[in-house]
């Protein structure tokens, strides 16, 4: 049964001009049962989605790592990340790892420990260190991550070339859990999906959701939500 031990919680402001990675100390955890989640508010005025990318990673049991994209370097730019670090004492294992993606190659395979695939389901996040403007709004800066088997977590992204694009990738196996897991197609002037799901009690829910389009990220964009049991 799974046990919940703790979860810590804090900020991280990475400047444009100073640094490409910020840090924060955290009270060790046992990294094989911890989770690391975030979110990112920036105030860059920029649909060139390496701009706004960040990745983030548990580096070791007292640390969090997170780097931006190279395209973020510029004066007054400021990235503020909220992070969590959740972790359980039973019943949830984590595996983690860097990848850096070969160019022009979708999709990326990434062999991982035998899990179930009816009870995990994967976290992805993404940072662009290439300079050059041509690659700073690419299409292969947004990426679908599956578990495409027991032991294989794919990445896809769509067109364009994967140049300086490290993924930070999570595996989560949850011991009291059922995963559902599908997609959805928007075609051109859709502005919403809906996925039929088996009953779920919505309280004790959680969606993730990854998007992969063709275009700059302001079209890439995506939230997602359980808006009812079945939906």
């Amino acid at each position: 049964m799974a046990a919940l031990s703790n979860i810590q919680t804090g900020t991280v402001t990475i400047q444009g001009t100073s640094a490409t990675s910020a840090t924060a100390t955290i009270t060790s955890v046992d990294t094989s049962k911890s989770l690391l989640l975030f979110t990112q508010t920036t105030n860059i005025n920029s649909n060139w989605s390496e701009r706004h990318q960040v990745d983030g990673y548990l580096t070791n049991s007292t640390t969090v790592t997170f780097t931006k994209g190279a395209g973020f370097a510029a004066a007054g730019n400021t990235l503020t990340i909220r992070w969590w670090v959740v972790e359980w004492s039973a019943g949830v294992t984590v595996q983690r790892g860097r990848a850096a993606l070969a160019d022009n190659t979708s999709p990326e395979d990434i062999t991982i420990t035998s899990v179930d695939t009816t009870k995990a389901w994967p976290v992805v996040t993404t940072s662009c260190l290439d300079t050059a403007a041509a690659n700073q709004q690419n299409a292969a800066d947004f990426f679908g991550a599956s578990l495409t088997s027991a032991t294989n977590l794919r990445i896809d992204w769509l067109g364009g070339t994967a140049v300086g694009q490290t993924v930070s990738w999570q595996v989560i196996e949850y011991a009291d859990c059922s995963v559902q897991t599908g997609t959805v197609a928007f075609g051109t002037g859709d502005t919403s999906k809906t996925a039929t799901i088996t009953s779920v009690t919505t309280a004790a829910s959680a969606l993730f959701c990854s998007a992969l389009n063709a275009n700059a990220c302001d079209d890439t964009m995506v939230r997602g939500a359980v808006t009812d049991a079945t939906t």
